[in-house]
C-alpha cells in the first residue's frame, strides 16, 4: 500500500513538473528599430536621447526602438535645443536643427 501511494505521488509530481515546462512558450518578438539622422548648424552638438548621452555628435545617426523620444542637442556656447520626435520602425528619419 505504501509503495502504491509513493508511486502515485511520484507520477503526479512528474505530471505537474512536465506540465509547467515553458520551453514551448512563444518568444516575445524583438522590438522593431528605426533610425534618426541628426544634423545641426553648427555641427558637433552632443546628442541625447531621453536624457541619456548617445556618445555621438552631429552629424550622426542614432538607432532606437520605434517610439516617441525626447532629443536634446548640446554644444558649448549655444543654447541647448530639446524636441520630441517619433522614430518609425524600419525607417530613417532626418532632423536638421539650427542651434
Amino acid at each position: 500500500m505504501k509503495f502504491r501511494f509513493l508511486l502515485i505521488v511520484t507520477l503526479l509530481l512528474g505530471l505537474i513538473v512536465t506540465g509547467c515546462d515553458s520551453s514551448d512558450d512563444p518568444v516575445a518578438p524583438e522590438p522593431e528599430k528605426g533610425k534618426l539622422a541628426v544634423f545641426s548648424t553648427p555641427a558637433g552638438a552632443e546628442i541625447f536621447l531621453d536624457g541619456s548621452n548617445t556618445n555621438k555628435v552631429t552629424p550622426d545617426t542614432v538607432e532606437a526602438d520605434a517610439g516617441l523620444y525626447v532629443i536634446k542637442l548640446e554644444l558649448e556656447g549655444y543654447r541647448d535645443t530639446t524636441f520630441s520626435i517619433t522614430i518609425t520602425a524600419n525607417q530613417t528619419g532626418v532632423v536638421n536643427v539650427t542651434l
